[in-house]
């Protein structure tokens, strides 16, 4: 997977702003954190469930893109798995793939 991404962590950021989190108690700050504390904060009126998916989201990516990966790699496999597992779940595993594949490149900009 490629690092085009800003450093880890990513993480909520739920002391920044107090006051005005006091204002806007449901705007969160996903805080994209570099090694010597460097960040950018993206912000906006999200509840907190958003806020975690945002803050997961470049974790999220690189799974997807690892487990597409290797369920992908066997179709080299695939008379073997339809034999065993039958036609309807070989099916099933290559449009879950096909899905994560189509995620990652809307996630990569493609």
């Amino acid at each position: 997977m490629s690092s085009e991404y800003a450093p880890d962590p990513w993480v909520i950021n739920f002391d920044a702003h107090e006051a005005d989190k006091a204002r806007h108690p449901h705007h969160y700050f996903i805080r994209v954190g570099g090694p010597q504390g460097k960040y950018a904060e993206v912000s906006g009126h999200m509840g907190e469930a958003n806020a975690h998916i945002i803050a997961a989201a470049r974790e999220m990516l690189e799974a997807l893109h690892k487990l597409a990966g290797n369920a992908g790699a066997l179709r080299a496999f695939e008379f073997e798995i339809r034999a065993i597992a039958g036609h309807t779940n070989w099916q099933c595993l290559m449009d879950a793939v096909a899905d994560a594949d189509a995620a990652i490149a809307k996630a990569l900009g493609k």
